[in-house]
């Protein structure tokens, strides 16, 4: 299994620090064009469980496009449904294992993002999670994004926020305690 990119949660905090005011304009931009939904040209999406969906394109020359092999013939790709588990995974343990809730509403948006693994924008009916999911089909890397981020969700919904330190660290520990079970 490869690695995943750098996780984009704690410099949007940083970013986030203060918004509107207090930030020069180009962090201000850039802030917002990370929170702005978008769409995929040829957007699919599957409703994985209740509160929880997922969006992709495997719309052939698309931007973000992911692998769209379906080898157990469910009638989605196999890195949505390696997303979904990830997420599942994670949401087992922080809600039945630490007592933590998860939003109510999450929509997991599967992309190409180069070398970062993803980040979280917390919405008024829930969590908008941006996913990295390149047509190449790293599956682990993107199963282990998804638990990653399954964590901040949950941290933004428990806590609203920790330290950026630290919720990176309970995020990287979550993946680490799934992964040796």
């Amino acid at each position: 299994a490869g690695d995943t990119g750098a996780c984009l949660v704690p410099a949007m905090r940083r970013l986030g620090a203060g918004m509107p005011f207090g930030q020069r304009p180009g962090i201000r931009r850039s802030f917002q064009v990370l929170s702005v939904d978008f769409h995929l040209d040829g957007e699919r999406f599957v409703q994985a469980a209740p509160g929880l969906r997922v969006r992709f394109t495997v719309e052939p020359g698309a931007t973000g496009r992911i692998d769209p092999a379906d080898l157990d013939r469910n009638g989605r790709p196999d890195l949505v449904d390696t997303v979904i588990q990830g997420w599942s995974d994670a949401t087992f343990l922080i809600e039945s294992q630490l007592g933590l809730a998860m939003p109510l509403a999450t929509e997991i948006l599967l992309t190409g993002l180069g070398d970062f693994d993803g980040y979280v924008v917390p919405e008024a009916n829930g969590m908008r999670v941006v996913l990295h999911a390149s047509s190449s089909g790293e599956a682990d890397d993107s199963r282990r994004a998804a638990m990653h981020h399954a964590v901040h969700a949950a941290v933004a919904v428990a806590a609203g926020t920790l330290p950026a330190m630290w919720d990176e660290a309970f995020a990287s520990w979550i993946e680490l305690a799934i992964e040796e079970t």
